[in-house]
């Protein structure tokens, strides 16, 4: 009994099957039968139109584009600020605060000294009041703070220390030249070349300055470590110079020694020019002490190419306005 139950279970399932598969393939012939039909119109319409599928394929006309130009100089040119803020790099770029600019520029200039009358000379150990490059460019701050503040006295030491930079630099360039002349006298063959002699293990130093003078004033410093290398060359491989090498390096290094300190002599008194103008005890002090200001320091006709902008205080504004000329709404 239980046999025969199995076996009509098993006749169900193997009908159901068989309908089920009946009926997807009725299902896909339907959908095959559709296709064609569609096809077949488009074919006839193709023909009504005269195009033929294989042959005539229908193509699209596009319109002219403006030709690019390819330089880089006009590409970057022509591109305008609307059109970067839709870049991706303007989008995730954060926008820029009210106010918000770059840090200052920092850095350092490696200087290498190959004599040791030039290192003395950097540091200062060349003898009693010697200054050194050092003390020499901060006091240089100083100054340039000073006239700043519209300090004339501070104006007229720029002016005095870049001269005698500039003298002194002129000089040393010239002797320099003169002696290295004088051993390719006797070292100028093509088979027996000289040049000047260099430190095997010269000392570096890395500057940084907060105004041009103490640069200027490493260069001066530079001048004399190449006019020493040349002199002590020509000692070394028998080439007679004006002087002897001794008389050589003290000249230079009190001259140089001599600008080093030009610029402790002068003193900060918070002076102006309208002190100056205005002639008052604080300004008769100070010429008692600094001298006499030539008049173009005075009235700014005679600075110094590397000066500071001039800042005058407000309240000193506010005294020198002639009371004559205020205006009625001022009144």
């Amino acid at each position: 009994m239980s046999k025969t139950k199995s076996v009509k279970s098993a006749d169900k399932e193997t009908k159901t099957v068989k309908e089920a598969n009946e009926a997807k393939q009725l299902k896909s012939e339907k959908k095959s039968a559709s296709i064609d039909q569609a096809t077949e119109q488009s074919i006839e319409v193709k023909k009504e139109s005269g195009i033929d599928s294989k042959k005539d394929k229908p193509t699209v006309t596009l319109p002219e584009q403006p030709q690019v130009e390819k330089s880089a100089k006009q590409s970057v040119a022509a591109i305008t600020d609307n059109q970067l803020a839709k870049t991706d790099g303007a989008v995730k770029n954060k926008p820029y605060k009210k106010g918000q600019r770059p840090g200052r520029l920092l850095g350092s200039l490696p200087f290498e000294i190959h004599t040791i009358e030039a290192q003395r000379l950097f540091s200062g150990n060349t003898g009693k009041d010697a200054m050194g490059l050092l003390r020499f460019g901060g006091q240089m701050t100083e100054i340039w703070e000073a006239a700043e503040q519209d300090d004339p006295y501070a104006d007229w030491y720029l002016v005095k220390v870049y001269d005698g930079i500039v003298k002194l630099r002129n000089q040393l360039a010239t002797v320099t030249q003169d002696y290295q002349a004088k051993i390719q006298e006797v070292y100028g063959r093509a088979n027996l070349p000289l040049t000047p002699f260099a430190s095997q293990k010269p000392i570096v130093r890395n500057l940084w300055f907060r105004t041009q003078y103490g640069y200027l004033g490493a260069n001066l410093v530079a001048d004399f470590d190449e006019l020493m290398r040349v002199v002590l060359t020509a000692n070394r491989v028998g080439v007679l110079l004006d002087k002897p090498q001794d008389a050589i390096r003290v000249e230079w290094i009190d001259k140089i020694n001599g600008l080093f300190q030009l610029p402790f002599k002068w003193q900060a008194f918070k002076l102006t020019r309208a002190d100056v103008e205005a002639n008052n005890d604080l300004a008769k002090s100070v010429h008692s002490v600094l001298g006499k200001l030539p008049e173009a320091i005075l009235n700014k006709t005679l600075r110094a190419p590397f000066s500071p902008f001039i800042n005058i205080p407000t309240e000193i504004k506010q005294e020198a306005v002639d009371p004559s000329k205020t205006t009625e709404a001022e009144k």
